[in-house]
């Protein structure tokens, strides 16, 4: 990626690609492009991380954050993480339970309701925002904001080094021995890394933070992580898009 050094990472799954679209949104200051050619440019410079394109602002997953939310079912504490998604499995689940299938990407509550209320945007305008911020393609196809409370220990960053109480990543695997990397997770990134960005078409930083391509300069977007498939997780609430960012 490139990052210009004057300047200053859910959906639920990452499978995205783009299509056609000829909807146009950019923050104020900054020119609006073609969503398609923008998304693009993301996943070329995206799929080479660079070391002054490190974040040290990455959000930590501490109990000690005041702007977490936290629970303790009597036995395990739980974080309250978001996916925006179009998946309607968690809808009757409210309340409930339930054991994910498959990796779920995530965001620190209430970060990205935080960061869409302050846009003043409505309808398609913030939908594509929030495209925009969160990495996805043009034409992803999102309706529904879905809290869910995780285990710590059930989360990891999508980076080389996936632990989640500190404040940045780094390009490649640590070598200190305090600092091993599973076997697991290692084939889990390599795997992902030789599709995310031709075959998956994906803005994947591998830097902990999603790639927001309305502002090329300084694309640092939300922390990101993942919820491992086979966690138990309890469904908090299910919120439509435009409702959840009143």
């Amino acid at each position: 990626m490139r990052i210009k050094t004057s300047l200053l990472l859910l959906s639920a799954c990452i499978g995205l690609s783009a299509c056609a679209t000829t909807e146009t949104y950019a923050p104020a200051g900054i020119p609006q492009v073609n969503p398609n050619a923008a998304y693009q440019a993301a996943i070329d410079d995206a799929r080479v991380a660079e070391a002054h394109e490190i974040s040290r602002s990455l959000i930590a997953i501490r109990k000690s954050d005041p702007s977490q939310f936290w629970s303790n079912d009597g036995v395990d504490d739980h974080v309250l993480m978001v996916a925006w998604t179009n998946w309607v499995g968690f809808d009757p689940a409210i309340g409930e339970s339930i054991t994910l299938n498959n990796d779920v990407w995530l965001t620190v509550a209430p970060h990205v309701k935080d960061f869409c209320q302050a846009q003043k945007l409505q309808g398609s305008a913030l939908t594509l925002r929030l495209k925009q911020r969160l990495g996805l393609a043009p034409g992803a196809n999102r309706t529904r904001f879905v809290e869910l409370w995780v285990k710590p220990g059930d989360l990891f960053r999508p980076t080389p080094d996936p632990e989640i109480n500190d404040h940045e990543a780094s390009l490649d695997y640590p070598d200190s021995p305090r600092s091993s990397v599973s076997a697991a997770h290692r084939n889990w990134f390599d795997t992902l890394k030789t599709i995310a960005y031709d075959k998956g078409r994906r803005t994947w930083t591998r830097l902990g933070y999603t790639y927001d391509w309305a502002n090329p300069a300084y694309p640092v977007g939300e922390s990101q992580f993942v919820a491992r498939a086979g966690s138990v997780v309890s469904v908090h609430s299910v919120t439509p898009t435009q409702d959840y960012c009143r």
